[in-house]
C-alpha cells in the first residue's frame, strides 16, 4: 500500500493552489526512474524531478530548481549512509550533494571540455569519497571538502574508455568498463597514471578480457560483474 501512495500522491500534490507571488514546479513525477533509500527517507527520480517519501512521518516531499537543486533532468540519485549525504547527478553531469537538507553544488564536470560522449554512469562510495563512473574515466569526489579529488583516465595510454560502474574493497579499485575490467589498489597515490591500473585476466575465457561490462558489484567478498554478450567475440 505505502508504494501506491508513493506514486500517486504526488500527482494529488499538483492540483493544490499556489500563493500569489511564490513558484512552485510542474514535473512530472508519475513515472519512477531510479530509487535509494535514506534510513526513514526513499528518494524517488520521476522523469528528470526528485522527491521523497518519508516513512516516519508519510509525507511526500519534492526537489526541483524551485527549492534549491542546481539543474533539471536528473539522471542518478544515491545515498552514503556513511556520512549520510545523498549525491545527484544530471544529465549534463552537473553535481549536486545533499546534506542535512543542503545542497552544494560541484560544476566542474559540466564545465570541463571533453571531446566525445561526456556522460555519468553510476555512482559508488568508500567512505568519504565519491566515484563516479564516467564515459570517460573515473571522477572521485571528496566530500568533506566539497570539492574533486581527481580524475583517472584508466585506458591504455591514458585515452578514454567508458566506465559503466566503480566498486571498492578494502584494497583495490574495481572499474567495469566497455573494454574489460580494470583494477588499482585503491591507496596507491597515482591512480591519475594510467600505467597505475590492469586489466583483469583471471577469466576461464579469454574472450572476457577485452568485453563491455555493464555493471560490476561486491557480494559477500566476492566481485561479480555483468557482461554484454554481444560485446564478446568467440
Amino acid at each position: 500500500m505505502k508504494i501506491i501512495l508513493l506514486l500517486l500522491i504526488p500527482l494529488m500534490t499538483l492540483a493544490q493552489n499556489v500563493p500569489v507571488g511564490y513558484w512552485k514546479d510542474y514535473l512530472a513525477y508519475n513515472q519512477p526512474e531510479k530509487i535509494t533509500i535514506a534510513e526513514e527517507k526513499i528518494y524517488c527520480v520521476a522523469q528528470g524531478g526528485l522527491f521523497f517519501y518519508n516513512t516516519y512521518d508519510n509525507s511526500i516531499n519534492r526537489y526541483s530548481k524551485v527549492n534549491g537543486l542546481s539543474d533539471n533532468n536528473i539522471q542518478n540519485i544515491k545515498y552514503n549512509g556513511f556520512n549520510k549525504i545523498l549525491i545527484v547527478t544530471y544529465d549534463n553531469c552537473n553535481i549536486d550533494i545533499i546534506r542535512n537538507g543542503l545542497i552544494t553544488n560541484i560544476s566542474d564536470v559540466k564545465r570541463k571540455e571533453i571531446i566525445g560522449k561526456k556522460n555519468i554512469n553510476s555512482i559508488s562510495f568508500d567512505e568519504n569519497l565519491v566515484y563516479l563512473s564516467c564515459s570517460f574515466g573515473i571522477v572521485v569526489i571528496d566530500v568533506i571538502r566539497n570539492e574533486i579529488k581527481d580524475t583517472y583516465k584508466i585506458g591504455n595510454n591514458a585515452e578514454y574508455v567508458e566506465v559503466n560502474q566503480t566498486i571498492v574493497d578494502d584494497s583495490l579499485i574495481y572499474a567495469a568498463t566497455s573494454n574489460g575490467i580494470y583494477c588499482a589498489q585503491k591507496n596507491n597515490l597515482f591512480l591519475s597514471d594510467f600505467n597505475q591500473w590492469f586489466k583483469e585476466v583471471l577469466f576461464e575465457n579469454p574472450a572476457l578480457e577485452d568485453a563491455s561490462f555493464s555493471s560490476i558489484n561486491l557480494f559477500k567478498n566476492t566481485v561479480i560483474a555483468i557482461v554484454e554478450l554481444d560485446s564478446i567475440l568467440f
